[in-house]
């Protein structure tokens, strides 16, 4: 489910802060979800308009007019798709983890859809079930039949008990569940990524942030992290100078696991994610993608704060690349005033088939392109704010 946005631009305090490069990254961005644009305008009383905010969105429109030919009945292309706790759990309300999710996903230009319970599991190569989505029957059955179908899972934390937290709901997962973890102060857990898993990642033991599971593991699992217990849990009856406790030693317990085509992670990283941003937490989930994602869609070597999005109209494939970074200038108010260039981005787009051609829109510069074991590879010269690139298949 990959909605477009809307936004609102008025006069004074909100115009300003709604900058020229702001208003062109919220606009090519609807774009490049698949949605439509729709900008709003909060009139003055006095009933007339006011000539600067309609130049300013003059100017935006002028250049979206100028993509719509490539973005006119497209749609999104995805591979992954996540449920979202929002539509559950939480109604109404934005979960952490979602955000946590989101926020991965993206800075590693993965393709994805947000989902409920209603969606169709079997669109995607890999589903996510963030932190708390305990199995009722319902979702029991229908995680069982995508697993069976090929589909490849990861879930978190709470994610695959039953609606009681007792056990795991699935003997697929290959894990037993023991409990909660014992250190709910300020000590959370400590974590050591293997060799398996560690692609990246500095060989020292790591910190979750937040309580989360104790797990072992059965035979024929493989354990891609374990779990370190610190000293003693950090609370008011025990003390440590650093806001966590340090570490002591290993335990035989499972921090991450993979059993066939299911990854288990014992604590709840997607939420830990949101809160901390903490890069170790990004890369463990590439590098577990990674085993189950053998061939992604999109390969870009992008900073992680550009995006990448792929929309299908017709018989094109249309790379979208957006690079407007964004700085907090106030508490609450994050704010786009320049559009960064990138030069000689490398991409590749997984097709079936040699493409016909490779472009930028609306440039309609034609890009030399090489076409080996399945991608398609080209070098974008320039992406000033936002850069399509037309893949015909």
């Amino acid at each position: 489910m990959r909605i477009g946005a809307s936004t609102t631009l008025t006069g004074g305090k909100e115009m300003d802060s709604l900058t020229r490069r702001s208003l062109d990254y919220e606009c090519f961005r609807m774009l490049a979800q698949a949605g439509k644009c729709s900008i709003g305008d909060q009139m003055h009383p006095h009933g007339r308009l006011l000539k600067p905010v309609y130049s300013r969105i003059g100017h935006t429109y002028k250049s979206v007019a100028e993509k719509e030919p490539w973005c006119v009945g497209a749609h999104a292309v995805t591979e992954i798709g996540f449920l979202s706790t929002s539509t559950t759990l939480l109604p109404g309300v934005l979960a952490t983890s979602d955000v946590g999710v989101t926020n991965i996903l993206a800075e590693l230009h993965h393709q994805f859809d947000v989902l409920d319970r209603e969606s169709d599991f079997s669109r995607y190569k890999v589903l996510i079930l963030p932190d708390t989505d305990r199995f009722d029957q319902q979702l029991l059955k229908r995680v069982r039949s995508y697993v069976a179908g090929g589909g490849k899972l990861i879930l978190s934390h709470e994610s695959g008990l039953d609606v009681d937290g007792k056990q795991f709901a699935m003997e697929e997962i290959g894990l037993e569940y023991v409990g909660p973890s014992p250190y709910q102060g300020d000590s959370g857990d400590y974590f050591e990524v293997l060799e398996r898993a560690n692609e990246d990642i500095d060989p020292v033991v790591q910190f979750t942030y937040v309580p989360g599971s104790v797990v072992k593991s059965h035979s024929g699992t493989t354990v891609l992290a374990r779990i370190w217990k610190p000293y003693f849990d950090r609370t008011y009856k025990h003390f440590s100078s650093h806001h966590q406790t340090p570490f002591d030693r290993p335990t035989d317990q499972a921090a991450v696991a993979q059993y066939g085509s299911i990854i288990y992670i014992s604590f709840p990283l997607f939420e830990s994610y949101a809160n901390n941003a903490y890069r170790v937490h990004k890369l463990l989930v590439r590098n577990c993608l990674r085993r189950l994602l053998r061939r992604p869609l999109l390969k870009a070597e992008l900073p992680s704060i550009a995006e990448a999005t792929v929309t299908q109209q017709n018989a094109k494939r249309i790379v979208h690349l957006l690079h407007y970074p964004a700085s907090r200038r106030a508490p609450n108010q994050d704010i786009v005033e320049e559009a960064i260039p990138l030069a000689n981005v490398k991409l590749a787009l997984c097709t079936e088939n040699k493409p016909f051609r490779v472009y930028l829109a609306p440039q309609r510069r034609s890009l030399k392109f090489d076409f080996d074991d399945g991608y398609a590879q080209t070098v974008v010269p320039s992406v000033q704010g936002h850069q399509m690139v037309v893949f015909e298949i």
